[in-house]
């Protein structure tokens, strides 16, 4: 098998393995869902528990990886500059396009990217599940959340 190859497959394994087995840091502490399936919620009641379960929960991981980066958290991280406008809608254009597994794009961001896409998957990916009372991605269906609830998917 050649390296890059096999690089690649043990950095998704490891990914793989993260993003199953959850996060366990926080879990006693993580909002237990919306009051109401997401989809039957308003507007106002989606905005209202991002901003009081969401964004609270989520912002001390994403400082406690990366504090520079991170510094400030908020609506815009995730939903972009013009979230309100945009009605929080997702995914967010603005930020990084991912690809799916096995494209040429998708393996560059796995070497090149390896910290962040553990982050992503073993804990962003697990607890904005947990905390939207969402189905897990199912491979098999390809319903559920997933990376690309958040982030756009890549064309070329």
């Amino acid at each position: 098998m050649m390296p890059r190859m096999r690089l690649a497959l043990v950095v998704l394994g490891m990914l793989f393995a993260a993003c199953s087995s959850g996060s366990t840091k926080g879990e006693s502490e993580r909002p237990k869902g919306p009051p109401a399936p997401w989809e039957t919620m308003t507007w106002e009641a989606r905005k209202a528990y991002m901003e009081a379960e969401v964004l609270p929960h989520m912002r001390p991981l994403f400082q406690a990886y990366d504090p520079a980066f991170f510094a400030q958290v908020d609506c815009t991280t995730c939903h972009g500059i013009d979230a309100e406008e945009q009605r929080f809608k997702m995914p967010n254009e603005d930020i990084l396009a991912l690809y799916p597994t096995g494209h040429p794009k998708q393996e560059e961001l796995v070497r090149r990217q390896p910290k962040m896409l553990r982050f992503m998957f073993g804990t962003v990916v697990p607890e904005m599940t947990a905390l939207l009372n969402a189905p897990a991605y199912d491979p098999e269906t390809k319903q559920g959340f997933s990376c690309f609830s958040c982030h756009p998917r890549g064309s070329d």
